[in-house]
């Protein structure tokens, strides 16, 4: 008789984020960012991450989905603005949780959504000259 067996584990964001390089970033220039499941995910509405600028607490940006659903890579970009230049020049952080929209493996299991951001200190907004 055969087996059988039900997919009950929620796919899992694995290993670090994959960010953009660090170096200086003007106006225009598009971040992107590269989260990837432990299985093919599937995704619908609009997941996004969560963009911080240093030096100004209330300059949060949002990092919207790009692509990957039915695979393990799930792409996210962010086009910078003006206006996204801080006071002081500092790295950028990305908050450790993927907001919105709805992400499940084939199985219909709810994925995780904390992960490990990026390395983003070399990361820096500057005003276009």
């Amino acid at each position: 008789m055969a087996r059988v067996t039900t997919d009950t584990r929620p796919p899992r964001p694995a290993g670090r984020v994959v960010g953009p390089a660090s170096r200086r970033y003007r106006t225009g220039a598009v971040l992107g960012f590269a989260v990837t499941f432990s299985e093919p995910v599937f995704v619908s509405g609009s997941p996004r991450l969560t963009l911080r600028l240093p030096g100004q607490p209330q300059a949060i940006r949002q990092v919207v989905y790009v692509g990957g659903s039915g695979t393990a890579t799930l792409v996210f970009r962010y086009a910078v603005r003006p206006g996204d230049a801080p006071p002081v020049r500092r790295g950028l952080t990305l908050e450790r949780r993927i907001l919105g929209g709805t992400i499940v493996d084939a199985a219909g299991n709810l994925a995780g959504r904390e992960f490990r951001p990026p390395p983003m200190a070399g990361i820096v907004v500057v005003a276009r000259a």
